[in-house]
């Protein structure tokens, strides 16, 4: 869609069950309707008399206005989007209805991109005490320290949308860690995982992210540990959980341990998540660092 507000497009139609003509003039010129009806008519057969409607990105000046009246003598409906500014505000104003129909043109493609896009149930996870999580049922990780819950996540032109599972969608164990075990496959979906070195070379870092956010509660999907051993050649990780969007893995007696701990240690706490280090060794898991809120 041409964006160039300096050019007035201008559409005739004769009924609204046909596709209107279009055709187009010098936005600021007082005659710039009468432009495009010449334009129009040079090319194509379109009595006067048949059109009925007439829309116009801008306003009609006054001169143009009257030609309609005295040309289309059938006429029905004008319309505009936007108002015609003062002469010497047309440079501004041309700037301001550029800047709107490329905003409208973004949510239009966000739109077309979401249509039919429901929420995805995903583990959500959350720092602190369980007793402290409300009325949801929870998986705790570490006792006092990590947990997670579920939620249905849904995206909006302004982000992400997270509406959590409580006690009373959940019909009792069983049904939760069906769930569970539902969210954690849909977490690994538009999963990208990013070496430092080289395929087959150990000892470096591994960069997780994921495509609609939360990539964190990989570190609680089963396998996937198993999967971060055998990439980084070692079985004492640390992992970096600046938020939930985020992880890192590291073998933890390396250089890569203090960067990750250090980029911990500069992200900034959240409502439910303190950015977290942890230990993952032979047995069993630990958190070494967790910034304070």
């Amino acid at each position: 869609m041409n964006t160039d507000m300096s050019t007035n497009v201008v559409l005739f139609q004769s009924s609204p069950e046909i596709e209107p003509a279009l055709a187009a003039g010098t936005a600021r010129d007082e005659n710039c309707l009468q432009q495009a009806w010449a334009e129009l008519t040079s090319r194509q057969r379109f009595p006067a008399t048949e059109v009925r409607r007439v829309h116009s990105e801008w306003e009609l000046s006054e001169a143009d206005r009257e030609f309609v009246d005295r040309t289309f003598p059938n006429i029905e409906v004008v319309t505009h989007n936007f108002a015609r500014p003062e002469p010497h505000r047309w440079a501004e104003a041309i700037e301001e209805a550029r800047i709107s129909l490329e905003q409208e043109i973004e949510d239009r493609a966000f739109d077309e991109i979401t249509k039919g896009i429901e929420g995805v149930l995903l583990p959500i996870m959350r720092t602190g005490d369980v007793n402290d999580a409300g009325p949801v049922p929870v998986a705790q990780l570490i006792p006092g320290q990590l947990y997670l819950v579920l939620a249905t996540v849904t995206p909006t032109q302004d982000g992400l949308t997270v509406a959590e599972v409580g006690n009373l969608d959940v019909a009792d164990t069983d049904d939760f860690l069906a769930k569970l075990e539902t969210a954690r496959g849909n977490l690994r979906d538009g999963l990208k995982s990013v070496y430092s070195d080289a395929p087959g070379v150990a000892g470096g870092m591994v960069e997780v992210s994921r495509a609609r956010g939360f990539a964190a509660s990989m570190v609680a999907t089963p396998g996937f540990l198993g999967r971060m051993i055998d990439t980084i050649g070692t079985r004492r990780l640390v992992a970096a959980l600046p938020s939930q969007h985020e992880l890192a893995f590291a073998p933890a007696d390396s250089g890569w341990a203090s960067e990750l701990r250090e980029r911990v240690e500069r992200s900034e706490a959240r409502p439910g998540f303190l950015p977290t280090l942890m230990l993952f060794e032979p047995d069993g898991m630990s958190v070494l660092f967790q910034k304070s809120g």
